[in-house]
This record gives structure tokens, C-alpha cells and sequence, in this order.
């Protein structure tokens, strides 16, 4: 059966969790970046995913005061972490 790389998984993730995808900036390149659009935050939240070696750092800022970092984890464990913080990038959105 044919798997979806990772990046396609992410981005499949992100349009299940936001309504409203113009508030929303995806970057594959190296790394994969996802970055809330907000012209009154000038550093909004935003997520960075970096594969280190066999595996991946993920890297959230809230935008406000929290940054948090999750290492070592395989790339099945990737949506699992991005999940959590997704649903706080949602929380961000309904209130800003």
C-alpha cells in the first residue's frame, strides 16, 4: 500500500484542522514550516519540523510567551505531536 510522505500528511492535517486556510502559511523545503499569518502579532505562532539524522525535531511558539520543543521522535510519532499543537494554533485563531 502506498504511503503519503510526510509533508503531504501534514499539510492533509492542517486543512482537517483550520477553516480558514488563507491564515495559514505551509513551507516545505528542508524543513517544514508552518506559520499563522497575523498582521498584529509581528512573531506568530508557528510550527518547525527538522529531521535530525533518522529523526525529527518539532519546534512550536504560541506567539506569545511558550515555546516548546519535542525531540527524537520517529516520523510515524510526527502527526501525533503536531496534533496537540495544531489544536493550539486553532485556539489562537478563534481568538485572535
Amino acid at each position: 500500500m502506498y504511503e503519503f510522505p510526510l509533508s503531504k500528511r501534514i499539510e492533509n492535517q492542517i486543512k482537517s484542522y483550520f477553516t480558514n486556510l488563507e491564515k495559514i502559511d505551509l513551507t516545505v523545503d528542508e524543513n517544514i514550516k508552518i506559520f499563522v499569518i497575523d498582521e498584529n502579532n509581528i512573531d506568530p505562532p508557528s510550527i518547525e519540523i527538522k529531521q535530525v539524522k533518522e529523526n525529527y525535531e518539532l519546534h512550536f511558539w504560541d506567539g506569545y510567551s511558550q515555546s516548546e520543543v519535542v525531540e527524537n521522535l520517529k516520523e510515524k510519532e510526527i502527526t501525533k505531536s503536531l496534533r496537540r499543537f495544531l489544536k493550539k494554533i486553532n485556539k489562537y485563531l478563534d481568538v485572535s
